[in-house]
């Protein structure tokens, strides 16, 4: 039975996305740390374009940010969750898919079981890449901004 299948890959999706919900966790928490004011060494010794990069770099923080948090949400309170239709598929899968008894609106069921696993799917595609362009686009620009900074923070002590 299809809706058997289906089903059965749902929650591998699901357990996919709770991993994917964890990275993105940690994700968020390290774009929220690097998302800060200079601190007024860094700010005494960077010049102009630094100032103007590290600005775009937080305007980046703040997007993947964003982001990242749409999707952390729409996995936590949306279809995924018992807000949405899981519980009913559940309950569905249960009662007539596992015994193997006929219902009305059988048809109606396999097809939405299907567009649940489909919706699944592509959440998990979201948050997968929601997850690199916040690690690649925004996180590593970040870095590699405070570590410039921070060697000439350093360069500037030691001359005196």
């Amino acid at each position: 039975m299809r809706m058997a299948a289906d089903w059965n890959a749902c929650l591998q999706l699901e357990q996919q996305l709770e991993a994917a919900a964890k990275q993105l966790n940690a994700t968020l928490t390290r774009l929220n740390t690097l998302n800060r004011e200079l601190s007024p060494e860094e700010s005494r010794f960077a010049d102009q374009q630094d100032k103007r990069e590290w600005q775009d770099a937080r305007r980046w923080l703040r997007d993947a940010t964003a982001k990242v948090s749409r999707f952390l949400k729409e996995h936590l309170v949306g279809i995924t969750s018992a807000a949405g239709k899981r519980d009913s598929y559940e309950t569905l899968y249960k009662q007539f898919i596992l015994p193997r008894r006929s219902f009305e609106g059988m048809a109606q069921a396999d097809r939405e079981f299907a567009g649940y696993r489909k919706l699944l799917q592509s959440l998990l595609n979201n948050m997968n890449s929601a997850q690199g362009s916040a690690v690649q686009d925004a996180e590593r620009r970040a870095q590699a901004i405070i570590t410039r900074m921070a060697a000439r923070v350093r360069a500037a002590k030691s001359r005196r």
